[in-house]
């Protein structure tokens, strides 16, 4: 499909909007079949639950045919390791993200930056020569070393930090250290098919059934393999996928901040476009654990990872004292609901009623970054909370609704990949379907 064939997919939508509030059934894969996981810097480094690629081409190849002229501003205030970002800086964009996980705005920063590989080449033998000189360099504290790595290769880590840490090109030094936390990760005892580090246990081979195998020849090469010549492995092959990077026209011009909560004060107001975001979702993925070793191996910050996970909007812990009496919404449907949900859990209560306020915090900060006539794309999963389906796309389209935001149309697009998102507990259920409303700004 053509920019133009989404630009008319879009009318259709859009005239489908003013006369039926039924959401339409889309598969955004098969409709921007052109796009694959391998496209530009995308698979530089994992992240849970990415955003598809698809759905911001989409919106952003319909947006350039309808808006001719002078290129669009796109942000993204959940922008996570982004996917949003990084489409728009291929589409010629300026663009704006924001997010609270200092790893996910390190890989962010990457992904969107062309550098020279030749540069890279050079740092790289730099990093050899260096390492070479080093018998042992500090461990990191907030990682658990001694229960995810074997001696050897945890100094091996620690020296290639020690020595990225200290490259004064700062685009280089985020490179290589966005290479030492993919590493990190695959040199540990860690299971590779979840996002939340869990160690493997080679006694419970009933337990994982088929993949046993798997995890077994994992574990050999994280004891085996050596960390240098895998670091070594992974640089080389992320150079090569910046090379679209290299060859876009002009130089791309990229903002990210560290709080969606408050983007209309880190820009100017009424100056974005076309904002496309997949928020978190309620209690369902620990982002901030899943990047614990990325965090700790770079260290990226001085606080510990409570207190990054408590700056992230549906996290999961709260002092009691917090959640002893209901905390209303603002949403009297929701309020009931989650008046029912307290008689079970009152934890799980409060987690999906603050998640609601924060949000609306959230959404008054797009609406006073967009501009009038500017549209906000809003993917979204529903949850389960204790047994009972929470329609969060519903509450979180009547806050926008009530901030100014005007709904325009609603898809539903079904997640064919559980490894999206994680089971918490039995009182949190699986995501298997993501709703996209788009939403416009009728006034100031």
């Amino acid at each position: 499909m053509t920019e133009a064939d989404y630009a008319r997919t879009l009318e259709t939508w859009r005239q489908h909007g003013r006369t039926n509030s039924r959401p339409i059934v889309v598969d955004f894969r098969d409709l921007v079949s052109e796009i694959v996981p391998e496209r530009s810097t995308h698979l530089l480094h994992s992240y849970p639950a990415k955003l598809l690629p698809q759905i911001p081409h989409f919106f952003l190849g319909a947006h350039k045919t309808i808006q001719p002229g002078a290129p669009l501003t796109i942000a993204d205030p959940f922008c996570g390791s982004g996917t949003v970002l990084v489409e728009g800086i291929i589409g010629g964009c300026p663009v704006v993200g924001a997010d609270s996980n200092p790893l996910a705005r390190l890989i962010a920063r990457v992904k969107t930056c062309p550098i020279e590989r030749a540069r890279i080449t050079r740092q790289l033998a730099r990093i050899h020569e260096q390492i070479a000189l080093i018998d042992e360099a500090p461990l990191p504290r907030t990682v658990n070393v001694k229960l995810w790595y074997k001696k050897t290769v945890a100094n091996d880590l620690a020296k290639l930090a020690y020595t990225i840490n200290r490259i004064r090109s700062n685009d280089v030094r985020e490179f290589m250290q966005l290479c030492l936390s993919v590493c990190a990760r695959r040199m540990s005892r860690a299971d590779p098919r979840l996002s939340v580090p869990v160690r493997i246990n080679p006694g419970r081979k009933k337990q994982y059934g088929t993949h046993y195998e798997q995890l077994r020849k994992h574990l050999r090469a994280a004891d085996t393999q050596s960390t240098i010549t895998a670091f070594d492995e992974i640089v080389k092959r992320n150079c090569s996928r910046l090379r679209e990077l290299d060859e876009l026209p002009v130089s791309p011009l990229v903002q990210i901040h560290d709080e969606a909560r408050h983007l209309d004060k880190a820009i100017d107001r009424n100056s974005v476009d076309l904002i496309i975001t997949s928020p978190p979702y309620i209690g369902a993925q620990k982002y901030i654990r899943a990047s614990s070793f990325g965090i700790g191996w770079l260290g990226l910050s001085e606080d510990s990872l409570r207190t990054i996970e408590d700056q992230n909007i549906g996290r999961e812990h709260f002092p009691k004292r917090t959640y002893e009496e209901q905390i209303k919404t603002g949403i009297s449907r929701a309020d009931r609901q989650l008046s029912s949900i307290r008689n079970i859990n009152p934890l799980r209560a409060h987690i999906a009623a603050e998640y609601l306020r924060e949000m609306r915090d959230s959404l008054k900060a797009m609406h006073a970054s967009l501009r009038v006539g500017g549209n906000l794309v809003l993917v979204v999963g529903p949850n389960t909370i204790c047994g009972q389906a929470f329609d969060t796309p519903r509450y979180l389209e009547i806050l926008a609704n009530e901030i100014g935001l005007t709904t325009e149309f609603k898809l539903i697009d079904h997640i064919r990949s559980r490894g999206l998102m994680v089971k918490r507990n039995k009182t949190a259920g699986l995501i298997s379907s993501e709703w996209v409303l788009y939403l416009r700004k009728t006034n100031d």
